[in-house]
């Protein structure tokens, strides 16, 4: 156990013995700690989420002792969905003869599908308000870290050891806060910029989707607008386009969108004349540059190995390319595909439609927040287990279940 590790264990048991809420609190930040390891077992690390979210479970079962865990039927597709891409990841690595191979990866993911079932359970005792201010205080821990971590990797301040302790504990090759010298992009306590654009975006669209909260936010929105540009990372900028485009979609704001088309016009015209270096290096010459290369040759094996077997893939975690897309299509074939499409078309689906239901600009915002991190993945973050996905669904998943009204809105199961 790593130093880090006594001092988040001591954290949970802290959790498990109050009030719920401090559980849910931690299992939300444990998704964030992506560079820290509990655990370091012949030389692999284990990381908090996996660790906190399987004691969140265990936390929801303490409570709900009449066996009982009601869902309310909004959420019932996503969770379905959410069980059958576990079960397709399943059959695949059975079928293929490589559950030995994966069992725990399979494990992991059978753990943050439970979760998401654990913070429904546990969100009638969650206000809205709660929810907020988490990812208000979150999203400011993690800028502020980000701009500390850029002082540090541009060697402009020390690598303190309290810092690497408690946030990088994790030395590997896929770290990049230990293996770059004179690294200016921020990464805050990601592996790298392109994991932590997936909270940048879905925070910047969930502040800027609370209209009633909007003013109090400003500095907050616009921070995070700062950082997505100082990863200068491919998936960061084009993710907060697409994601834009949808927001503005869905928004009533009619003043708002004239204003925030005006603005990023003349953002990305300022851009384009003072800064076309940086456009071009993280997006215009990307194809052709060695990680461009990189990631067409990992999607053309990706694809080799969907051709093997094009309707159940080659087994969860056996093929990896540069896009989730070619990923699923390799690992779990046009049934894994089908399905994580899906999921997420049930998740952005009912925002068109907001006349119909009773969802507020939370929901929204944390809908966006996970279509965001969707877009990511899309680019370049190939991993169905990546552990803002399922932070972002694990507050989409409080915040349905917070808006219960009648019985009629919840269906129950018993476990």
């Amino acid at each position: 156990m790593t130093f880090f590790g006594v001092i988040w264990i001591g954290l949970i048991l802290y959790c498990m013995a109050t009030r719920i809420e401090n559980m849910v609190v931690l299992t939300i930040v444990s998704s964030v700690l992506q560079c820290s390891n509990v655990f370091v077992i012949f030389g692999t690390g284990i990381g908090p989420q996996i660790i906190t979210s399987m004691f969140m479970i265990l936390r929801i079962l303490l409570v709900q002792k009449n066996g009982k865990v009601r869902i309310r039927k909004y959420s019932v597709q996503i969770m379905l969905l959410a069980i059958l891409l576990l079960i397709v990841a399943i059959i695949s690595s059975v079928i293929n003869g490589v559950l030995s191979n994966n069992y725990l990866r399979l494990i992991q993911l059978f753990v943050y599908v439970a979760c998401l079932f654990s913070m429904q359970a546990a969100s009638s005792r969650i206000q809205e308000e709660f929810i907020y201010l988490t990812i208000r205080k979150l999203s400011y821990a993690l800028i502020i870290i980000g701009f500390v971590q850029v002082l540090i990797t541009t060697r402009i301040l020390p690598r303190l050891s309290i810092i690497t302790t408690l946030l990088y504990n994790d030395t590997t090759s896929d770290v990049i806060y230990f293996t770059r010298n004179n690294y200016f992009r921020v990464l805050s306590t990601y592996m790298e910029p392109s994991y932590y654009a997936g909270f940048l975006i879905g925070s910047f669209f969930y502040f800027l989707s609370i209209k009633e909260k909007r003013k109090t936010n400003y500095i907050l929105i616009v921070l995070l607008f700062v950082q997505v540009i100082l990863t200068f990372s491919s998936s960061a900028y084009v993710a907060l386009v697409l994601t834009g485009f949808i927001f503005l979609a869905v928004n009533r704001e009619g003043k708002l969108k004239v204003f925030l088309i005006m603005l990023s016009v003349c953002i990305l015209a300022v851009m384009y004349i003072g800064y076309y270096d940086i456009l071009d290096s993280v997006i215009f010459s990307k194809l052709e540059s060695g990680s461009g290369v990189a990631r067409i040759h990992w999607n053309n094996e990706a694809m080799r190995d969907f051709m093997t077997s094009k309707y159940i893939g080659v087994g969860y975690k056996m093929s990896r390319a540069s896009s989730i897309i070619y990923t699923l299509l390799s690992e779990l074939g046009l049934v894994g595909l089908f399905t994580y499409i899906s999921l997420n078309l049930a998740i952005i689906v009912p925002v068109f439609f907001r006349k119909n239901n009773a969802m507020c600009n939370h929901e929204v915002g944390l809908r966006l927040a996970v279509l965001g991190v969707c877009f990511t993945q899309i680019i370049a973050v190939p991993d169905l287990d990546i552990c803002t996905y399922w932070m972002w669904l694990s507050l989409l998943m409080l915040s349905i279940g917070n808006k219960r009204k009648t019985k009629k809105d919840i269906v129950i199961y018993e476990k």
